[in-house]
């Protein structure tokens, strides 16, 4: 039978049939004969190239609907970040699915799989159907200048994880280990307080050390900017995603509601600063932040663009120098005094 691919574009009906009891007989998983659509990876699957797909219409999230099937026969290079995204979706996807069901995966053995076992992609809390020769291939230790893929679920998991993730980068500066460690834990802890997603957020990172580089990338399949910033009054009238991200890219801008004394007010307080430091931190290093939810995404050099194809939640990216020379409390000081004489200009204006 010919490979048939769909590269799960939202247009694409491609799907073929096929006879699971093979998989049965292997792996003990019940299955039956199933409509399936495969995902065929390309030669490279990074998060740039994703986003690429995404723009041309052949890689749309929600075509992940029901069983797919992940054939990495093509694949010689991943990155974490994209392939930290894939499982969130099936992660989403795996929660409507029968217990019983699994998903197929096809490979030829080649490097890049071992490089996705290494980063802990196929790990048990996904329900895998492959034949045992190929699961004995993956199977390797996770020793690297990255930090595999975590899944979250409780704020109290966050300084573990952002120290964790300091340590495997190794950075030699310690100035911008803890700035790193700053963003990412705000990062983090955005993804758990405002998802409101039932499988947390999934968190990697990887050091690039030819290209003095660090990537990190933090996904949820939740709710999205545009839903969580609704739910405070002032702004229930956004017109859409892109308003939603300029939005919550703005200091002190949050959708957590704290009515004090019958007031609408925000409670200003150590609210709605992630997103806009960490802005500030890739901006100011020559860095970059890029944020896809919705329909919308923001990349930090360009401004916020109209996506073709929605991301169901929403993914932070973030590349960084190794060396940063960036202070966020410098950051964090500038925003309150901008906000201290946009205050007193209110104030005299009424």
């Amino acid at each position: 039978m010919a490979r048939l691919c769909a590269y799960l574009a939202h247009e694409a009906k491609t799907v073929r049939r096929i006879d699971f009891r093979w998989l049965a007989t292997m792996t003990g998983a019940v299955v039956d004969d199933w409509e399936l659509m495969t995902f065929c990876f390309p030669t490279n699957f990074r998060f740039f190239d994703m986003l690429a797909m995404a723009r041309r219409g052949t890689f749309n999230p929600a075509s992940f609907q029901d069983q797919v099937e992940l054939d990495f026969s093509d694949l010689k290079f991943a990155g974490p970040g994209a392939m930290a995204c894939i499982k969130a979706l099936l992660a989403r996807q795996q929660l409507v699915l029968p217990p019983e069901v699994c998903f197929p995966v096809q490979h030829q053995c080649q490097d890049a799989i071992r490089y996705l076992s290494r980063i802990d992609f196929f790990t048990s809390d996904i329900r895998w159907c492959m034949p045992p020769e190929q699961e004995e291939f993956i199977r390797q230790s996770s020793a690297g200048r990255f930090l595999p893929i975590r899944n979250l679920h409780q704020l109290s998991e966050t300084n573990a994880v952002s120290r964790e993730m300091v340590r495997v980068l190794m950075m030699e500066d310690r100035k911008s280990a803890l700035t790193i460690q700053y963003a990412i834990s705000e990062l983090i802890d955005n993804a758990l307080q405002h998802s409101e997603s039932p499988t947390g957020a999934f968190v990697t990172a990887q050091k690039y050390q030819s290209q003095a580089i660090i990537h990190v990338l933090i996904v949820d399949t939740g709710i999205g900017i545009r839903r969580h910033l609704m739910k405070h009054p002032r702004f229930r009238q956004l017109a859409d995603d892109i308003a939603a991200l300029k939005t919550a890219l703005t200091p002190f801008v949050t959708g957590t509601y704290i009515a004090r004394s019958g007031e609408d007010r925000l409670d200003y307080e150590n609210q709605g600063l992630g997103l806009s430091v960490t802005d500030q931190i890739a901006k100011r290093s020559g860095g970059g932040l890029y944020v896809w939810s919705g329909q919308a995404l923001y990349r930090s050099r360009s401004g916020v663009e109209s996506m073709p194809v929605a991301w169901p939640g929403t993914i932070v990216f973030l590349t960084l120098p190794i060396n940063l020379g960036v202070n966020p409390t410098d950051i964090v000081r500038g925003f309150d005094e901008g906000l201290q004489k946009k205050q007193i200009q209110l104030k005299f204006n009424t």
